[in-house]
């Protein structure tokens, strides 16, 4: 799922990880969220050697080239290790709630899974209702297009953003593909 709007300067946004099966019902797992700067679908690159030393271009975009790793302290800045894939993973996160979002301060990837999240049964405008859910606060430091997207979930998300976290009616972009 990816969901797109325009960001204002200092403005609080909710994000909600969630999932469906095709029948309408709760889906759960690992997922990734990552946030970028622009529009979704629009490529920032067409090759590596378009982007900073230490990023590879990847689905467009300059994102941080893979370390390899071991174990979780081979990893930088809290990050953890994908043992299967040999690379350090995004920073761990903890699935957040209204009461507790979970606080990103950046770009970037985030992984972490629903599995035994809180399901507050929130209902997104475009999916079902009951599915454990991760919620993020994120406070914008600039203005213009934001693209979140959880390409890279082991499950079918739905992915959200609202400007007040209970309320349906602040929803500004909702994806359930």
């Amino acid at each position: 799922s990816e969901v797109e709007f325009v960001a204002h300067l200092g403005d609080i946004y909710y994000v909600y990880v969630d999932g469906y099966d095709n029948n309408g019902n709760p889906a759960q797992g690992d997922y990734v969220l990552t946030l970028f700067p622009g529009e979704c679908g629009t490529p920032l690159c067409g090759a590596d050697a378009e982007c900073e030393a230490d990023e590879i271009c990847q689905a467009g975009r300059c994102t941080e080239a893979p370390i390899p790793c071991e174990v979780d302290a081979d990893c930088p800045d809290e990050r953890v290790c994908d043992v299967a894939r040999g690379w350090c993973g995004g920073r761990p996160s903890t699935a957040g709630t209204c009461g507790m979002p979970t606080h990103i301060d950046d770009f970037g990837e985030y992984r972490d899974q629903t599995d035994g999240a809180n399901a507050e049964l929130f209902e997104a405008g475009c999916g079902g209702v009951g599915g454990a859910e991760a919620v993020y606060r994120y406070r914008m430091d600039f203005n213009g297009p934001v693209c979140f997207d959880t390409e890279g979930s082991e499950f079918d998300t739905t992915l959200y953003v609202r400007t007040v976290c209970r309320d349906v009616s602040t929803e500004l972009a909702c994806s359930d593909d």
